[in-house]
């Protein structure tokens, strides 16, 4: 492969720049303007909740009972809250590991507990199939079992062809039970919204506002939850509200959008995500960071992708590699802009991470820009010199401009109350395994939905896509591409789920951003392109998390 240098690009007398157009922003000053004062009353009554609920955990008896509890504490979106009585109840569950002969028991138990970080084997579920490995058709009655058993089965590890197996039998019989008039309006509901979005793939403060819904049609429901469940979450989204505002005014200050008119306007959408990768209540810094960082990511896509020429993002990329604030005069004006936003975010980051001894983490957050502009510049190089790189030879620079490494760095240098060593900075700019697998999942699942606009943006002289190198390369068709990419997916949701289990020097803390990075693809694309097209379903998304008030009646 040439590189640039070998072949200078001549000067022309006039720069044609060519992009395809964005959705505006929906927004606009909408978010800002919104209320967000917290009744005191309100705190009041949840913390009276919150004391009433936790002893009802701690007194249950029975161990179905006591799991049916955990289960709809964290599905209700309270299990933040709930950390030492969850903690509490599933290491005796694990210490007493129960036999199960109910379906819907014993896969919970199991969901359960590997959901909390135990490696409880998937080899019980044996004694629900027959001699040739199938799962027992007069299993196919039972809807409360299905459904646990369909959840259960996306926590499964590479090897468990049985977990395959489950899924395979749940997704036939589950469309089908759901309809019989024999099932609650409640499990019905609840059936529909697992066969869109499993729990293990959708996003926390999604699923929690949807399972409000279907929890309070439950005949069997706690009302001391249900009402804990509804005044939380509002009280919770007022907290966001303020967040949002205060990120939004930043980001008008800033007026990049004025002034780069090419690039998309997505801070709020941006928000959304990183809301999705730190859902808890306290983890505002994390989540400010985070969103910070995919705004102006994003903003550098679309210079790398859809306005630059080469010649310009040579020494761009040339700047950000020695985060010379200098070198940048010689670059166009409309560069300038975004290297000066670029810096001042990073200079404000460092000024709060100073306070606690950890400014250090800057230099991380710095490489792994570094990184993301360096894989940009290689993309960029191939579209205009029209080569077509090995599959192997794409993924090795695509995983990386998936952008999701630098997010998971990004993750970690705004969290706290929780010792995060060098050690652990040194492990997540090296790209591990778990990192792989979500960056793969992005890639995959970014270019699955894209396949027609990519086609476009590769007559415009962009890179070429991993689809249609994958059939160049195989010398088969896109929707057998497809095919194949979604099971390279569900195998790395596979080993995403191993690494979490697996004992580590790394916290489950610096882990589990990688799981939940994964699930806001699920969300964003889906089906398709959610964040370039927001005006649909992201935006009613957002409406739920961040406008719309749970009725209390």
């Amino acid at each position: 492969m040439a590189s640039v240098l070998q072949h200078p690009l001549k000067e022309k007398a006039e720069v044609v720049r060519k992009y395809l157009p964005y959705e505006p922003s929906y927004w606009g000053d909408f978010l800002i303007r919104l209320s967000s004062e917290i009744d005191s009353s309100v705190e009041k009554r949840v913390e009276e909740l919150k004391k009433d609920a936790k002893e009802v955990i701690r007194h249950a008896d029975e161990p179905l009972q006591k799991m049916n509890l955990v289960d709809v504490v964290q599905r209700l979106g309270l299990g933040y809250d709930f950390g030492e009585e969850i903690d509490e109840a599933l290491k005796q569950i694990n210490d007493n590991a129960c036999i199960f002969d109910d379906l819907h028991a014993f896969a919970l138990q199991f969901r359960l507990l590997r959901q909390w970080g135990y490696k409880t084997p998937s080899d019980g579920f044996n004694k629900f199939t027959n001699e040739h490995g199938k799962f027992n058709e007069n299993l196919s009655s039972d809807a409360r079992g299905l459904l646990s058993l369909y959840e259960a089965a996306h926590l499964g590890l590479p090897g468990e062809d049985i977990l395959d197996e489950a899924i395979a039998f749940t997704m036939h019989h589950l469309p089908l039970i759901k309809n019989n008039n024999k099932v609650s309006v409640s499990l019905a509901m609840d059936i529909e919204r697992a066969l869109c979005m499993p729990l293990r793939k959708g996003m926390e403060k999604l699923q929690a506002r949807q399972y409000i819904s279907i929890y309070e049609k439950d005949d069997q429901r706690s009302d001391t939850l249900l009402e804990l469940a509804k005044l939380d979450y509002n009280r919770v989204q007022r907290m966001l509200q303020k967040e949002l505002k205060t990120i939004s005014l930043w980001w008008k200050e800033l007026a990049l959008i004025e002034k780069l008119r090419f690039a998309r306007d997505r801070l709020v959408e941006c928000y959304f995500w990183a809301l999705g990768v730190c859902p808890e209540p306290h983890q505002s810094r994390p989540r400010r960071v985070l969103a910070k960082i995919i705004t102006l990511a994003s903003v550098m896509d679309d210079i790398y992708d859809h306005y630059a020429t080469i010649k310009e993002l040579i020494p761009f990329n040339d700047v950000i590699q020695r985060w010379d604030m200098v070198a940048m005069k010689q670059l166009p004006d409309y560069m300038q802009i975004f290297i000066h936003a670029l810096a001042d975010t990073y200079e404000e980051f460092e000024k709060d991470l100073s306070s606690e001894g950890n400014s250090y983490r800057i230099d991380y957050l710095k490489k792994a820009m570094k990184d993301l502009s360096r894989v940009y510049l290689q993309e960029a190089i191939w579209g205009v010199e029209r080569y077509v790189p090995t599959f192997e030879e794409h993924l090795s620079v695509s995983l990386l401009s998936s952008g999701y490494p630098m997010l998971h760095c990004a993750t970690l240098v705004g969290l706290e109350d929780i010792n995060l060593t060098k050690e652990v900075y040194d492990w997540v700019i090296s790209v591990p395994q778990i990192l792989q697998s979500t960056a793969l999942i992005s890639r995959f699942m970014d270019d699955i939905v894209d396949v027609e606009r990519d086609k476009i943006k590769q007559e415009e002289g962009q890179v070429i896509s991993s689809v249609q190198c994958y059939v160049l390369e195989k010398g088969i068709s896109e929707e057998e591409a497809c095919l194949e990419f979604q099971k390279m997916i569900k195998e790395s949701s596979k080993t995403i789920n191993e690494e979490l289990l697996k004992p580590s020097s790394i916290p489950i803390e610096a882990r589990k951003p990688a799981l939940n990075l994964a699930c806001m693809m699920e969300v964003i694309y889906k089906d398709h392109n959610s964040y370039n097209e927001p005006s649909g379903v992201m935006k009613d998304n957002i409406y739920s998390l961040l406008v719309n008030q749970v009725p209390i009646i």
